[in-house]
């Protein structure tokens, strides 16, 4: 009895420590050939934001790409790490939207998107691609944690 006892709160211990160790994250949204905007958050709480419109850029001969770097919030992780857990992101599939039986001729504009997420945690990491359409099924607070990044880019960057 005693040592199912240690057995069960090491494993709770370890339960924890996996909560709550520091985690990098990478998120890219795309609309090929016309925008990118994409933002990664390592293990220290360093953010670094990039966005370009690529369509403008190609008319124009000349690239320009925004950039913004700076430290997440305590609040903001503390939100941030909350939308991860309860995505479940490691147990999402690898990539969304690319049934090739789908017939993409009638295709909305919102499906010519792409999202990329990678994320690490410890010795785990996980990466994502996602073509949004009505199909999918993912976990309920998933579309929360894009809104969240997505936000976060548009308020942190000029």
């Amino acid at each position: 009895m005693k040592t199912l006892l240690i057995s069960m709160f090491a494993f709770f211990l370890l339960l924890l420590s996996g909560c709550t160790s520091p985690f990098s994250i990478s998120f890219t949204m795309e609309s090929i050939g016309n925008y990118r905007a994409g933002i990664t958050i390592d293990r220290n709480k360093n953010y670094s934001i990039r966005r370009q419109n690529i369509y403008l850029d190609r008319q124009s001969g000349v690239e320009n790409i925004s950039t913004a770097q700076g430290k997440i919030s305590d609040k903001d992780y503390t939100a941030l790490k909350e939308l991860i857990v309860q995505s479940r992101l490691f147990s999402m599939n690898d990539a969304y939207g690319f049934d090739e039986t789908k017939d993409h001729s009638n295709t909305s504009a919102l499906e010519n998107i792409l999202y990329q997420i990678t994320y690490s945690n410890g010795r785990r990491s996980k990466s994502i691609t996602i073509r949004p359409n009505s199909g999918n099924a993912y976990p309920q607070k998933f579309p929360e944690l894009i809104s969240f990044l997505s936000r976060y880019i548009s308020e942190h960057i000029k």
